[in-house]
């Protein structure tokens, strides 16, 4: 008897079909409908995040110029992204400086290009953001469509509502940012080389190919990818061993180095297109004064090599000639990745658990974040789906390693590279924000559904069912009450938004979503005119009408200059200054929170 590990994705007529199977389209678009009304209000409503300016900027820079910077942490095309429906703002490349903009008239402030060009920072961050709602709604389109193809209607319907009312993914779905970009590539990278597994043909691999290079020039996290390919080739071999029926074709260490090249070539064109086909030297002459070798030095991976070259001078000054002077495909993409492995391995200033951090670094910090920053339903499926795994999929004995060796290629899709990406972050310095695995959650949507709402599976238990359903229920109503306010989003059990500073602040909590809630608690107080604040936030307070100064070092100081304290919690716990300036608000209670960014300290009239 078939199970949910090797039956094959049912095919049935029309007339065969169960209600969700012939209503799929009309289903899944209802969804999607309501996933985009809560991410267009989010992208209303919440003000420009700390990084969004930047990627705005870069993306609109690199369309009507061509050009890319020096130094590079970010690949450019979900920048490019963001910046396509800026193009027929007519905005400057260059904003005039304004009273908003004290800094003058240099591009290289992001703020500017956002609050002093021609047309409105909320029609410009609208503008942008749209881009990145599409870009969500048509991920959530693809995991329909492919959780359908592999486990049927129910379970597709199941994950994408999971994906269309996760806290998280609506955070970040509505951001000018790469965090679901990044997301959506890495998942189409491993659809696409589970397609490559089923087939072994070299078209395959070169579609790959050109998937994972697109994925590249999103973001770095994508060069896990390669890795990630050779385990689940690996994986297949020890597949058609334990397969009962011959294979459509056999693994081999030259299969495997031809299929790697081919993928390697796709990823070369897709990344070479993305960056413009720029052409150049590793080392262009804005980068003059830095040696080869200190370019080296600055990452772990790199500094055995650094060494060497400073210990032989003879081999050191010709590859810095080649460096400066012999052009390469993509260089910004090479030089990119030098500095964005030095940040992963020298870490970020972090706040977490009551702890700062300059490094970060805690191998437990995203464990933990996914515990309290997921929805409470979905961990509940969690749990029920390796119930249920356990309760069909696996017999006792040894029979189940054969059992599990000779699931669809489905199966392996979606539980292998979430595993290795969640391990490898684990592994990471930079700890400041739960989209950092916002890769991981799509396979989590798909697994859970399928485990549990899987079609051509054997009797399930009917409480097993049911509370599946209420926890899919759960999802829902825990997203409805947490709209429009994703970003600073935590789970039940945690404690809720209001206990979030408790465990981490930054990206999780605030990351300058609230200056638009701020203003309007100003106004409501008439305090819009005196206040002395410390944000999170890349917006001119000025730009709000919110007359702003520097935080008093002390209470008495605060309470003789008559100004009303407010501080975000990003400024307060993890961006202090080193002088301790901001300890005295540490030891006071808040006398009221705005949003769930901003610490108000009323001392005016405290005694």
């Amino acid at each position: 008897m078939q199970d949910i590990l090797t039956a094959a994705a049912p095919e049935t007529t029309q007339a065969q079909a169960p209600f969700l199977e012939r209503r799929f389209i009309a289903c899944a678009a209802l969804l999607l409908g309501i996933m985009a009304v809560a991410l267009s209000g989010a992208a209303i409503l919440d003000s420009d995040t700390l990084d969004e300016s930047y990627h705005l900027r870069h993306g609109f820079e690199f369309l009507k110029t061509g050009q890319l910077p020096p130094i590079l942490e970010h690949p450019p095309l979900a920048q490019v992204i963001s910046a396509l429906p800026l193009l027929p703002l007519g905005l400057r490349l260059q904003p005039a400086a304004t009273s908003a903009t004290p800094r003058g008239p240099e591009w290289y402030a992001d703020s500017d290009f956002l609050y002093a060009n021609r047309v409105s920072p909320e029609a410009i961050l609208i503008a942008g953001r749209s881009a990145k709602v599409l870009l969500t709604l048509a991920f959530g389109g693809v995991i329909a469509w492919w959780t359908r193809r592999h486990f049927g209607a129910a379970a597709a319907l199941a994950a994408l509502l999971l994906f269309a009312f996760d806290p998280n993914i609506l955070a970040h779905g509505h951001l000018a940012t790469t965090d679901m970009a990044a997301a959506f590539g890495f998942f189409a990278g491993c659809i696409a080389w589970n397609a490559f597994l089923a087939r072994g043909d070299m078209r395959s691999a070169f579609l790959c190919g050109l998937v994972t290079g697109l994925a590249l020039a999103v973001k770095y996290s994508a060069l896990v990818l390669p890795v990630l390919y050779a385990v689940m080739y690996l994986l297949h071999g020890f597949q058609q061993v334990a397969a009962e029926r011959p294979p459509r074709w056999r693994i081999s260490l030259g299969h495997l180095c031809k299929s790697m090249a081919v993928v390697m070539a796709g990823m070369f064109v897709a990344v070479y297109i993305s960056y413009g086909f720029e052409t150049g030297p590793l080392l262009p002459p804005e980068l003059g004064d830095v040696p080869f070798s200190k370019l080296l030095r600055g990452n772990h991976l790199t500094l055995p090599l650094a060494e060497t070259l400073d210990r032989h001078a003879e081999l050191g000054r010709p590859l810095d000639r080649m460096a400066r002077r012999t052009p390469i495909p993509a260089p910004s993409f090479f030089r990119g990745m030098l500095y964005v492995t030095k940040h992963y391995t020298s870490g970020h200033t972090t706040y977490f658990l009551g702890q700062l951090s300059i490094t970060g670094g805690w191998w437990y910090y995203f464990p933990v974040l996914f515990g309290i920053k997921s929805p409470t339903g979905l961990l509940l499926l969690l749990a029920l789906g390796v119930a249920a795994a356990f309760r069909i999929a696996l017999p006792a004995g040894q029979e189940a390693v054969f059992k599990v060796l000779r699931a669809r290629h489905g199966w392996f899709a979606v539980t292998i590279p979430p595993l290795v990406f969640f391990l490898i972050a684990t592994r990471s310095r930079i700890n400041i924000g739960i989209r950092h695995i916002l890769p991981v959650y799509p396979f989590v949507f798909i697994w859970v559904a399928a485990a549990l709402f899987a079609s051509r599976r054997p009797a399930l238990p009917a409480f097993l069912r049911w509370a599946g359903v209420a926890c899919l229920a759960l999802v829902a109503v825990e997203s409805a009450a947490a709209f429009p306010r994703y970003i600073p989003f935590f789970n039940w059990p945690s404690g809720g938004r209001s206990e979030g500073r408790k465990y981490v602040v930054d990206s999780n909590l605030d990351w300058g979503q609230d200056m638009k809630r701020l203003r309007d608690y100003l106004e409501k107080r008439h305090a819009a005119g005196n206040v002395c604040l410390a944000t999170f936030s890349q917006a001119p307070p000025a730009r709000l009408g919110i007359t702003a100064h520097p935080i008093p070092e002390s209470a008495e100081e605060a309470r003789a200059q008559g100004c009303l304290v407010v501080v975000s919690l990003s400024v307060l716990y993890e961006w202090p200054p080193t002088d301790g300036g901001f300890d005295w608000m540490l030891r006071r209670q808040p006398t009221e929170r705005v949003a769930d960014s901003f610490n108000v300290y009323d001392v005016r009239t405290d005694r």
